[in-house]
């Protein structure tokens, strides 16, 4: 056991380490001072990362729970476009396991399957590269430099 923080069995809390900063100790907010720390952080980020004006607010349905096309990132179904019946775990495990685990930019640790051309439905496994969490979503974005970067590669 540390010494200091027990003493004859009985768990000792420091007074430096009871929660409150000794600057803070005693220190007591009038109501009026309360109302206006209250006031100054309206609009202010909220623990979701996004200010309330900037996308549709609920007070009574959490960002989170915004889904379909209500939600402000909505493309169309986009991402609903069915893969094909031979997109499998172990399929992608194979790709895996073909490529060492081994992100096909960086050579970190790749743990997600990448369509090179784009096209869900075509898994031929010359389309296919393993990519880390990071580079996929680099990907995402400006598709024609990736297309013709990971067609070289």
């Amino acid at each position: 056991m540390p010494t200091g923080y027990f003493k004859n069995g009985e768990k000792i809390i420091p007074p430096n380490r009871s929660g409150i900063p000794s600057w803070n100790k005693g220190r007591h907010l009038s109501d009026k001072h309360k109302k206006s720390l209250s006031l100054s952080h309206i609009g202010k980020c909220s623990g979701n990362g996004f200010k309330k004006g900037n996308i549709p607010w609920n007070k009574n349905k959490p960002f989170l729970q915004i889904r379909g096309e209500k939600h402000f990132a909505w493309k169309g179904g986009y991402a609903k476009k069915d893969y094909p019946f031979n997109w499998t775990e172990t399929f992608k495990r194979s790709i895996r396991e073909r490529d060492g685990y081994l992100c096909g930019l960086c050579g970190g640790l790749g743990l997600d399957v990448h369509h090179i051309d784009y096209d869900k439905k075509n898994c031929d496994p010359q389309n296919l590269i393993t990519l880390c969490v990071s580079c996929h979503r680099k990907t995402n974005f400006n598709r024609n430099y990736w297309l013709n970067y990971l067609k070289r590669i």
